[in-house]
């Protein structure tokens, strides 16, 4: 079922009287968040080289998960091909859902990419892993060199309140 297919439903025999039963299907769509090793959702997540990556899956409203639970990098799925070495899943069935985690140690630039979480082909929800050489996430996001620092900030602000009273 799909949630389009909620709503009141009528099942009628051709008797006379007719007898008529009305039933209303509710239906529960899943919801899933990727979350980091502080159980923060996240979107995008940097990491640095030689780092554990540590995310989370945290599926609620499912009563039972009756469907696989499935991390993917990309559109390599990493339950089963782990030929990488070093990934490793742990998924915990929960009262009202789950909780999957993803640990990927020794992070490397190939690590890097959208992350999936998937409860079967019901629902998923995507995560975005920057592995850093040596880069902290300001210079990537602003295309910034290495090595190009603001020391000169504070002089620029004091040049400009001296200018300012003068």
């Amino acid at each position: 079922a799909q949630h389009q297919d909620q709503g009141q439903y009528e099942c009628q025999v051709s008797s006379h009287p007719p007898i008529v039963y009305i039933v209303y299907l509710h239906v529960v769509v899943p919801e899933l968040e990727i979350a980091d090793e502080r159980g923060l959702p996240i979107r995008n997540k940097f990491y640095n080289e030689g780092s554990t990556i540590e995310l989370k899956c945290v599926i609620s409203r499912v009563p039972q998960p009756s469907h696989f639970i499935m991390w993917k990098h990309g559109t390599r799925i990493l339950n089963y091909d782990t030929t990488r070495g070093g990934i490793s899943v742990k998924t915990d069935i929960l009262e009202t859902g789950a909780k999957s985690r993803l640990f990927i140690a020794n992070a490397n630039i190939h690590d890097s990419g959208n992350y999936s979480c998937a409860l079967g082909e019901v629902a998923s929800t995507t995560v975005s892993v920057h592995v850093l050489n040596g880069e902290t996430p300001a210079a990537m996001q602003h295309g910034g060199a290495k090595g190009v620092g603001v020391w000169w900030l504070p002089l620029l602000l004091l040049l400009c309140t001296v200018l300012y009273q003068a």
